[in-house]
């Protein structure tokens, strides 16, 4: 009867708002669905026998559009011990190389031939340790007539090995195929387009102004209630108002479009305000769907389906999810689909599989504190108690979205973009406990962009007035036009001062701008001065301090060392993003993994 109750719990919080219950994480659920398989946990793969060629390939974008003439694909390449296939000499020695890759990128229904070249096996894919490709070719996207569905592609690989011993007639046994698709859009003149870039993550977005552009784009906004907020028909518009006044762009009203609540998308869309639409309470209805999406799709700050929030945590069944993601994709190709998660890892292959975008929904703090409000016990049968495999401290970020990271690794999948849902609201929230400190609201969105996240999702709006105050300057600067530029088309780098564990440092390289990002998750000050040597590069100039209170230059710290940057009185808990120039003219971009 314990268990009985304990599986009616979680299910009950998927016909009313997020509620972050204790949850099980599949810890103990009853019954198994029919769709569940035994496990659930994704693990490190086992090893092969010999080191294999592992090649997967991706088009420039999820999207392209009719009215566009040139295409991309992206080839990511490496020697495997997990994934791939046989390969000649791939375990080299000291008279052989890796056999180079002559390949050919065809549409696999008429076998038309895009793009035919050779991968430089011996240089690069022995080396090859990002999880981004290395490998890039254009081809004439006229060679697709528009579709709403995908064409599948078909990449044929050959060896192409030369030494000095010659080409052995054995190779041709080591011919293989891999699969992708392409989506090839009709020109939509009518509302957005969001689209994701294979290369880094990000997102780019295009409205439909006459002349728009796809543009850098970063979601920062709130997971928006409708209690007091959004259902307030007599202020609904001048809160909204009062929301964007806020610097906030972004929003995920927690609203379905309807004919009393079109006036509320009417007004968003008004003041050029993007938002992710609510359909986790529909998406098993595909009546509901239908009428939902057909309603929104062409709105103009529509940039997402929110259609599962939490699915794991409710050890919801997978099929419906699977299917209302593949009507959504017919009715609506332009939108991507995000899935939030709360477990650390729990059939996470099977719930990601019908998302595009993966929302790590990790409120760590207070966690530890959750047992005794929910008079349960933390254990591996009863489950979490408001964050799976939580410290309770902010580093449960980094280390959710590391995790993700690694599943997609050991799953052979190509990484999907990633966002972070932050813990915001002070106490009373209903779920939690104990609330953030606004150096911990501030350090917990710092953290996941410094690990990769392309969005910061807080919930949940209406919050206090710090809390209000502290995202609206933090969002400010997250919508800053080069800061957008280097989170969407980028991708983090980290570093690590070796005397000092406790600080978090990534940074990134934009056509000689250099974005860095500190966070000291230590109890303790760090007084300085502070050398951040990151490897081959030489600020000449610090262009903007946009974050914290830090004291900084740049210098030559030892004669013929080049110039470093140097930091002053690191605060406990305290975070410091800052802009630098770096030398020279002549100095190669690094703005793409392959330059």
């Amino acid at each position: 009867m314990a268990i009985f109750v304990l599986f009616l719990l979680p299910c009950s919080a998927q016909t009313g708002e997020h509620i972050d219950w204790p949850r099980w994480c599949g810890k103990a659920y009853l019954p198994p669905y029919p769709d569940f398989n035994p496990g659930g946990q994704v693990v490190e793969p086992p090893k092969l026998q010999h080191l294999s060629l592992n090649l997967r390939f991706k088009p420039r974008y999820n999207i392209f559009l009719a009215d566009e003439s040139e295409g991309e694909f992206f080839i990511h390449a490496e020697a495997s011990r997990y994934y791939g296939f046989p390969w000649p000499y791939m375990e080299k020695d000291d008279d052989y190389w890796p056999s180079d890759v002559n390949f050919t990128i065809t549409n696999t229904a008429t076998g038309e031939v895009l793009i035919r070249n050779m991968l430089n096996s011996s240089r690069t894919v022995l080396k090859a340790a990002s999880d981004r490709p290395v490998y890039r070719y254009k081809f004439d996207l006229g060679k697709f007539k528009p579709s709403f569905a995908p064409y599948e592609v078909t990449l044929h690989a050959t060896p192409s090995f030369q030494n000095k011993h010659g080409s052995p007639s054995w190779l041709i046994e080591h011919n293989f195929s891999v699969k992708s698709e392409i989506y090839v859009l009709p020109s939509k003149a009518k509302g957005s387009i969001t689209r994701i870039d294979n290369l880094s993550g990000g997102l780019l977005f295009r409205n439909s102004t006459p002349g728009s552009k796809f543009e850098p784009f970063f979601p920062y906004g709130f997971y928006a209630r409708c209690e007091g907020f959004l259902c307030d028909k007599e202020n609904y518009a001048a809160n909204i108002k009062a929301y964007h006044s806020l610097k906030l762009k972004s929003m995920v009203p927690m609203m379905p479009a309807s004919e009393t609540s079109g006036h509320l998308y009417g007004t968003l869309d008004s003041l050029n305000m993007t938002y992710m639409y609510d359909l986790r309470q529909s998406y098993k209805n595909h009546s509901a769907v239908r009428e939902q999406v057909e309603a929104i799709k062409d709105s103009d700050g529509l940039y997402a389906y929110w259609t599962f929030d939490q699915p794991d945590g409710h050890s919801a069944t997978h099929v419906p999810m699977w299917t209302a993601s593949s009507l959504i994709k017919k009715i609506d190709p332009y939108h991507p689909i995000a899935v939030s998660l709360s477990c650390d890892n729990y059939y996470f292959e099977e719930y990601t599989k019908a998302a595009d975008i993966i929302v790590a929904d990790v409120h760590p703090i207070g966690a530890s504190m959750s047992a005794s409000k929910w008079h349960t016990n933390c254990n591996t049968t009863y489950g979490n108690c408001g964050c799976d495999n939580c410290i309770g401290n902010v580093t449960d970020i980094p280390t959710r979205l590391g995790h993700i990271a690694q599943f997609e690794r050991w799953l052979n999948h190509w990484p999907k973009p990633k966002m972070q849902s932050v813990q915001a609201r002070p106490g009373g929230e209903n779920h939690l406990p104990a609330s953030p400190s606004a150096d911990e609201v501030i350090a917990m969105s710092a953290l996941a962009i410094n690990h990769g996240a392309k969005g910061i999702l807080p919930w949940a709006w209406p919050v206090d007035d710090e809390i209000t105050a502290l995202h609206s300057k933090f969002a400010a600067v997250m919508n800053k036009g080069i800061v957008k530029e280097i989170l969407s088309k980028t991708t983090p780098k980290r570093f690590q001062l070796k005397k000092h564990k406790l600080l978090d440092v990534s940074y990134w390289l934009f056509n000689r701008t250099l974005m860095l990002s500190v966070v000291n998750l230590s109890k303790d000050s760090y007084v300085g001065p502070l050398k951040f040597d990151v490897p081959h590069i030489e600020p000449i100039s610090i262009q903007h301090v946009l974050w914290g209170n830090a004291s900084w230059d740049h210098r030559e710290v030892e004669l013929g060392y080049g110039m470093k940057l140097r930091a002053f009185t690191l605060d406990p808990m305290s975070t410091n993003i800052l802009v630098s120039m770096v030398c020279c003219e002549n100095y190669p971009s690094l703005s793409e993994d392959f330059d």
